[in-house]
């Protein structure tokens, strides 16, 4: 976490970080978690997040770092975000897409918690609320943080974000001004230039950097990385 937010603040005007709310707590609760001790689990992994966020945006000049380090609880509290939030909620309903993705999401979430034991499909409606809780960042962002552009970031591919891309979930798509990166620590300790590749609807972007590379970065409309009005970072 320290590692990623350190980088966006050389590349991006504004940083603010997400970390899960309390919507975590209910993959634990999914995996057979009695709802005391994942309500301590959750808190004491926010804490490991919350931490070297604000040390490296405090390193980074924001003088007020709490103010940009959020929890999805509360984002719930934005209308934009919660107005998001029910098109999220709506699209998971009819979209097949759409809902396969979050499923497959919210099963390997349970699968991990679990030690690799097989969810029911029970398991998985009680642990969407934690994936649902994700996708505003995903597709809203400008909105949520009132800016024109931003771009969410993750450490890795997760299955929600591809038919968001791909246009496979036609009932919900990025907004104008929405991107989505994958960032990862990289030994490579040389710079690549930014590359274009254009594809249906969407731009591809491979951007490098010493000690860390941004191993992929998609969104629709003209892309300019990375420099970006806004960096949203979430872990």
């Amino acid at each position: 976490m320290e590692t990623l937010v350190d980088w966006a603040c050389t590349h991006f005007k504004t940083v603010d970080v997400v970390v899960p709310g309390y919507e975590a707590a209910h993959t634990l609760t999914a995996a057979g978690v009695k709802v005391p001790e994942a309500v301590h689990r959750t808190r004491r992994a926010l804490s490991r997040l919350r931490v070297p966020a604000r040390r490296a945006l405090s390193r980074a000049g924001y003088r007020h770092s709490e103010q940009h380090v959020h929890t999805w609880t509360q984002l719930a509290n934005r209308a934009p975000y919660t107005a998001s939030r029910m098109r999220a909620e709506t699209a998971y309903r009819d979209g097949s897409a759409l809902r396969r993705a979050v499923r497959h999401t919210a099963r390997s979430a349970i699968q991990h918690a679990a030690g690799g034991q097989e969810p029911t499909e029970q398991q998985i409606d009680q642990a969407v609320d934690y994936v649902l809780a994700e996708l505003p960042l995903v597709t809203d962002a400008p909105v949520v943080f009132n800016t024109k552009t931003s771009v969410f970031v993750y450490h890795r591919r997760i299955d929600i974000i591809e038919p968001l891309l791909s246009g496979e979930a036609s009932s919900l798509r990025p907004a104008d001004g929405q991107g989505c990166a994958v960032v990862t620590v990289n030994r490579v300790r040389h710079v690549i230039s930014p590359r274009v590749h254009a594809g249906q609807g969407a731009r591809w972007c491979r951007v490098g950097y010493a000690p860390q590379a941004s191993e992929v970065l998609r969104r629709h409309g003209p892309l300019h990385a990375p420099d970006r009005s806004h960096r949203e970072v979430f872990s």
